[in-house]
């Protein structure tokens, strides 16, 4: 009997698909993929718009919500047990479903996704796994995670490549530090580009320039590796 593995991970940037590739091509294990940040779910009709509504007002539910959590309940309750449990941002999910998750694995693993102090609620999760993993060199020591690099390789690169540096991210606090980098880089004559997403639409109009766009939406992990072949 082949062995069985659950698989979750938000689907932030699309990286979900390149991991779960992976398990795909180089594994032979029954795989179960969960989204941790949940399914849409649209209304049926103004009707259960309505009740929705009145849900929400009156008894702090939504329909959304509940539907969204059946589909994972779902999704995870297909096998009794599996013998591998990978985790990517577990800290999106309930302390009650995590213990579900965990109690149906013979291994559990969690690879969290940044640094433990700039995602919270990450570090309350590391009592519900059996090993730890992460790439931040200030969280291994602390409180004993193993070692991950988050670096990846690309196996089809341009020979003419459009830039020599390309930094890919979302606009935050590391900005100015960003800014300045790009800014010094340019001045030794290095084509250099930053692709950075905004939650906020004025600050594309604001910084935007010729080393630095903002696109509207978030670019897809496949989108990024694409980018980052033709540097």
């Amino acid at each position: 009997m082949k062995k069985r593995m659950l698989y979750i991970a938000p689907d932030h940037y699309d990286f979900y698909k390149v991991v779960l590739n992976g398990f795909q091509d180089f594994t032979n294990y029954t795989l179960i993929m969960v989204l941790s940040n949940g399914y849409p779910y649209y209304y049926r009709n103004l009707g259960e718009r309505c009740l929705n509504f009145v849900l929400k007002r009156c008894f702090n539910l939504n329909i959304k919500t509940i539907r969204s959590q059946n589909v994972i309940l779902q999704k995870i309750n297909q096998y009794a047990t599996y013998d591998i449990v990978y985790a990517n941002r577990p800290d999106m999910r309930s302390p009650k479903l995590l213990t579900l998750i965990t109690n149906k694995a013979r291994l559990s693993i969690v690879h969290y996704w940044d640094s433990l102090t700039k995602i919270k609620g990450q570090k309350e999760t590391i009592p519900y796994f059996d090993s730890h993993y992460s790439f931040d060199k200030n969280d291994r020591v602390p409180y004993g995670l193993h070692f991950t690099t988050n670096f990846y390789f690309i196996d089809n690169f341009s020979q003419k490549p459009k830039y020599e540096v390309l930094f890919p991210g979302t606009y935050d606090h590391r900005f100015p530090k960003i800014k300045q980098i790009i800014q010094q880089l340019s001045n030794q004559g290095i084509n250099v580009n930053a692709l950075l997403f905004p939650k906020d639409k004025n600050i594309r109009k604001q910084y935007a320039s010729t080393n630095t766009s903002f696109p509207d939406k978030i670019t897809p992990f496949p989108e990024i590796v694409a980018y980052s072949g033709n540097t």
